[in-house]
Parts: structure tokens; C-alpha cells; sequence
């Protein structure tokens, strides 16, 4: 690995001229998050006690580093791709890839697959970080999506799936898988010769529960793109952490949850409030480590109100606004940015 000490381990068969098997290496430890290049060979062939390596063959790979507890949405804003998310196009030069100029709400970057460049059923995949969730009990997956097609008449199939994993990327869950116009944000362009760009109002936040992630401490997310040879898929703000409603709806009725704006906000935000019937509850600012940073006394809530909630006290970063009532609550997330 990386042209360190050789790891060796016997191999005892026979094989025909032409023939092959597959060999499971042993597991390979003491190596970091990052790229990495693996070079294989065999020597004492026929126990000839040679040590020269025969039939070298190289590969690279990629390691997640240690899992890390989900803090706000990747928004791949740096100016660098984030560390430990990593791109696998299979080999094609074409594929996902980081790209300026085109985010969603007050963002320039985002993550792009080139369906516009990619023949009908290439496949191209991005991993994420590793997340830590044993402080989650019920974890959801929130990101922001931007796509569309050429022609309304008939739409091309490109597809986006979401999977999940809790062993390293052995096995995998899928919690999303939208193609066409189901995938699709934006009008068809009704030109095959135009690349899309989306505008800010050409997003679409998609939100996916992840059955059996919650509490766990190592959890890989999968961005699985499948092209039909239409136009441009924008991925942007990946967030994996807790989910926002537990319940609240049912049992006190919103019309529409809960809506806040300006989001994101520099000096204060309002949250909006539709109830079906009165209740009782109190408004609170949570970040992302669970700590309240922010808290209102219990309310009558009744209609449609607004309240305020003051923000230049706050950190830049991602939190959770919620009301609490009982041992219930309904969230929403908002961003702050000074």
C-alpha cells in the first residue's frame, strides 16, 4: 500500500493455462482517511523459492476518515473538494464533479453530474464522509437537488439513488430513487444543445428517513447516478443527522409544519406558525451538538402567527428551530450567516 512494507500471504490451488480465482487479501490496517495506491504480485510461483514479482497490477482507492458527528449541511463551499467525500466515475473521465457558479440559496458550488456528457446508462457514484449517529434516534437525510430534462413529450430517464450503509460499503440500503420527471425541478429546456444551470429558485430540498441508522456510529452515505443521456443533476447542502418532526403534527394539527425566512439569516429570522387548533408550546434555537442556544416561554399558538427569532448572538452555522410541547416537538432548520 502506498509503496510500503509488503504485506505477504499464501495462495495454494491449482490452475489450468488460462484459467483464474479470485484471492480475498487480508484486511488491510494502519492506513488513513484519503487516496491511496494498492500494488499486487505473486512470487515463489510452483514453490521455486523466487521472490521477483510476477504479473504486478496496480489500482488506487479511497478511505473515509473517521467517522465524524454530522455539524451543518456540506455545502462544498470551501475552496477545496471536502475532505473524506470522494468521487468514483468507474473509470470514465466524465462523471461527478465539484463545480462553481451554480449552488442553491446563497451558495456557488455544489456537486454536478454530467448526464449532458455521459452516454445512456453510464453509471458514476460519490461517497460521503462517515457519520457518527449514536447520539441519533431517528436519523433523516436532507440535501438539496436541482435537474430537468429536454423534451415534455418525452422525458429522459436520468436517475438519482441514494443509498446508505452500515458496514463500510459491504452492503447497502437505498432511501431515495427519482428518474425523469420525478427527478426533475425545473421545465424542460426543449433544447438538446443547452446545459442546465440551475437558478436559486430551481432547487428542491428532498427529505429521506434512514430506517435503522439511528444510534449507530459509522454510517456511509452512496449518490448513485445513472445517466439516459439528458442534462446536468446539481447535488448541494447534505446534511445527516436527526429528524426534525417527531409526531408533532399529528396530534396538534399544523396546516404546513413550521416555515422560517429569511433562511439563511444574519440578524433575525421569523418563524411561522399555522395552527388548526390551539396549543401550548415554547419556541427554542438548538445546535447542531444539541445544545439550546435559544429559548422562548411556552405560547398560545393559534392560527397563523409569527414570531421572532433573533440571531446575532449566534454562530455561523446550521440549527434546529423547534417548538416543544410536552414531550413533543416539531423542528425546522435554519442557517445563519453573518
Amino acid at each position: 500500500v502506498d509503496n510500503g512494507t509488503p504485506m505477504s500471504f499464501p495462495w495454494t490451488g491449482n490452475l489450468a493455462t488460462g484459467a483464474t480465482d479470485n484471492v480475498n487479501i487480508p484486511a488491510i490496517t494502519g492506513v488513513g482517511g484519503g487516496n491511496h495506491a494498492l500494488n499486487v504480485w505473486l512470487a515463489n510461483i510452483n514453490n521455486s523459492g523466487s521472490t521477483s514479482a510476477i504479473g504486478t497490477s496496480s489500482t488506487n482507492f479511497s478511505i473515509s476518515g473517521a467517522p465524524t458527528v454530522a455539524a451543518q449541511p456540506e455545502g462544498f463551499e470551501a475552496n477545496t473538494f471536502p475532505a473524506n467525500y470522494f468521487i468514483d466515475n468507474l473509470g470514465a473521465p466524465i462523471g461527478w464533479g465539484w463545480v462553481n457558479g451554480a449552488g442553491a440559496t446563497n451558495s456557488n458550488r455544489s456537486v454536478r453530474c454530467r448526464f449532458w456528457n455521459m452516454s445512456s446508462g453510464t453509471v458514476a457514484y460519490m461517497y460521503s464522509k462517515r457519520f457518527d449517529l449514536s447520539t441519533v434516534t431517528n436519523a433523516e437525510l436532507v440535501f438539496d437537488v436541482a435537474h430537468t430534462y429536454y423534451w415534455a413529450a418525452s422525458p429522459e430517464q436520468d436517475r438519482l439513488e441514494v443509498h446508505y450503509s452500515t458496514d463500510c460499503g459491504s452492503t447497502w440500503t437505498s432511501v431515495y430513487n427519482k428518474a425523469g420527471t420525478a427527478l426533475a425541478t425545473a421545465p424542460p429546456l426543449g433544447n438538446n444543445s443547452q446545459s442546465f444551470v440551475p437558478t436559486n429558485t430551481q432547487w428542491r430540498n428532498e427529505r429521506s428517513d434512514l430506517p435503522n441508522a439511528g444510534g449507530l456510529s459509522d454510517v456511509l452515505l452512496r449518490f448513485k447516478g445513472t445517466s439516459d443521456f439528458g442534462d446536468m443533476l446539481y447535488i448541494d447542502n447534505i446534511f445527516l443527522g436527526e429528524k426534525d418532526n417527531t409526531g408533532f403534527e399529528e396530534v396538534y394539527g399544523l396546516e404546513q409544519g413550521l416555515q422560517i425566512f429569511p433562511n439563511p439569516a444574519t440578524d433575525q429570522s421569523s418563524l411561522r406558525v399555522a395552527a388548526d387548533a390551539p396549543f401550548e408550546a415554547r419556541v427554542e434555537v438548538v445546535n447542531m451538538l444539541g445544545a439550546v442556544v435559544y429559548s422562548q416561554a411556552s405560547q398560545t399558538f393559534s392560527g397563523v402567527q409569527n414570531v421572532q427569532i433573533p440571531v446575532q448572538g449566534l454562530a455561523n452555522g446550521m440549527y434546529q428551530v423547534r417548538l416543544v410541547a410536552g414531550d413533543m416537538q416539531i423542528g425546522t432548520r435554519l442557517m445563519v450567516q453573518h
